[in-house]
């Protein structure tokens, strides 16, 4: 990975890294030679590479987490450069140190490969890479979340309702600032907290399933919101349907129709309609008439 430009350049250029991680693949790594951390990466296309970054760009959560975890390997990278030793009576001293950054960065490349787009940035599938990851990089909030949605995809609501919490108190603690100094300043003001909203509605999902509606239902009313204290940028359309239709759900199991409908009508607006249609279908949620009424 090369150096970033400048630091004026820097939220461009993980910008632009962070559409290749989606278009391409490693295909072949190698060194220059035994004795020195330089590596050079062979990439490929992904079999459908277009369909995937259009994806992508209509849900910029998931370019928000690659562009964060690139540039927490990036950080590595260059700390691992820093302390490679120039000769063989230096490196005992800085060993156990660069292996730990040779773990920590080992688990980053593997989220980088396992994300995608879609309702869940990880799937089930993935929990037990997941959990070795998570051994690395210990309360770092971007790989709670995505242990979180595993978790979720395998209904295991419990420990995704563990991990997303700790996660979200890691995105808001004093921690995350100095991540932030780390990850290009300006970048991370708009990643950390989109993810940080993605990490309260895996939370929110946790407790539905859990049957705690009213805990759910306020994070979900929290995220759909609006107020002056929320800073975090707007989610994509496909995000913001997903917590319409988790709330409208809420909203029909505490007999509130005409909330649900309201959500669903808010679902459809955004772009996903089935739920809306099959409502009105089973006769509930009518189109207004001409004349506006119901």
């Amino acid at each position: 990975m090369p150096e970033r430009p400048s630091a004026s350049a820097g939220a461009d250029y993980l910008e632009r890294l962070a559409i290749c991680a989606e278009l391409y693949v490693p295909q072949e790594v190698s060194g220059e030679d035994d004795v020195s951390p330089e590596l050079h990466l062979k990439l490929g296309p992904r079999r459908s590479e277009s369909a995937e970054l259009a994806q992508a760009l209509r849900e910029p959560e998931i370019l928000a987490m690659r562009k964060l975890l690139l540039g927490a390997m990036q950080k590595n990278l260059s700390e691992i450069k820093r302390l490679w030793p120039k000769s063989l009576g230096q490196a005992a001293s800085v060993m156990p140190e660069l292996e730990r950054l040779a773990g920590s960065l080992r688990a980053l490349w593997l989220l980088q490969e396992i994300i995608r787009p879609g309702a869940f940035l990880v799937q089930g599938e993935d929990l037990d890479l997941l959990k070795g990851a998570s051994r690395q990089l210990g309360d770092d909030p971007l790989c709670l979340l995505l242990l979180a949605e595993a978790e979720l995809s395998r209904n295991l609501a419990q420990d995704a309702l563990e991990h997303a919490s700790r996660a979200l108190a890691s995105f808001q603690s004093g921690e995350v600032a100095a991540k932030k100094a780390a990850v290009q300043g300006a970048l991370a003001e708009g990643a950390y907290p989109l993810l940080a909203d993605r990490t309260r509605y895996i939370l929110a999902l946790a407790n539905a399933r859990l049957g705690q509606t009213a805990l759910a239902e306020h994070d979900l009313n929290t995220l759909l919101g609006r107020s002056p204290e929320r800073t975090a940028p707007e989610a994509s359309a496909p995000e913001r349907a997903r917590r319409y239709l988790a709330r409208a759900e809420l909203r029909k199991l505490r007999q509130d129709l005409a909330g649900m409908c309201a959500d669903l009508a808010s679902a459809c607006a955004l772009g996903t309609c089935a739920p809306l249609a099959l409502a009105r279908q089973g006769g509930q949620c009518a189109a207004p008439t001409l004349g506006g009424a119901e």
